[in-house]
């Protein structure tokens, strides 16, 4: 005899076929976080005084920033290789939280 907690899973999931399934309601929750965080930095850069031309300027700015990086970055991981960042980065996290350790138990 099927578990009845299985049996509403199942039906939960036939649920989410017939309305569009999760794929479409995470996709509409994305949407809304990103008018959410843009609505949020339009209202930031009117707290911290940019004009409307400022703002425009810094947001193409923090772009190409982000664009270059991103391009550094794939050359970087081409030449190197993922699994020696891998390394490297684990290492440098471990490091900084052995750090900050010793320096909260003083």
């Amino acid at each position: 005899m099927p578990s009845p907690l299985l049996h509403k899973q199942d039906q939960q999931r036939g649920d989410e076929a017939e309305d569009g399934g999760a794929l479409c309601q995470s996709a509409a929750d994305q949407q809304g976080a990103v008018d959410l965080t843009g609505g949020l930095r339009l209202a930031g850069d009117g707290l911290a005084g940019l004009s409307g031309g400022d703002s425009l300027f810094y947001q193409v700015l923090v772009g190409l920033v982000n664009t270059l990086t991103t391009v550094l970055a794939l050359a970087i991981i081409d030449k190197v290789g993922r699994k020696k960042l891998v390394y490297y980065g684990v290492s440098g996290m471990i490091l900084s939280l052995v750090l900050i350790g010793f320096y909260f138990i003083k």
